[in-house]
C-alpha cells in the first residue's frame, strides 16, 4: 500500500492533485485513521487505458487456451 505522498511522486504530481483523483473515484483508495493507502494494482490500473486492460485481457485468455 502507498501513501499520497508515495502515489504523487510516483505520478509526478501533487498531493492535492491525487487527493483530487480519490474524491472524484478516478482512483481507488482506502482510509486507514485519518491516512489514505492505495494499493499498487489500484495504481496500475488507473494508469492504464481501458484499451490496454482489453489487450491484457485478451492475452491472459490466449495464455490459457
Amino acid at each position: 500500500m502507498l501513501n499520497l505522498a508515495q502515489v504523487a511522486d510516483l505520478l509526478a504530481t501533487s498531493k492535492p492533485t491525487v487527493r483530487r483523483l480519490i474524491d472524484t473515484q478516478s482512483l481507488r483508495a482506502v482510509k486507514l485513521g485519518r491516512q489514505w493507502r492505495v494499493a499498487r494494482d489500484d495504481l496500475r490500473t488507473y494508469l492504464l487505458t481501458p484499451s490496454d486492460l482489453e489487450d491484457i485481457d485478451a492475452a491472459e485468455d490466449t495464455e490459457t487456451d
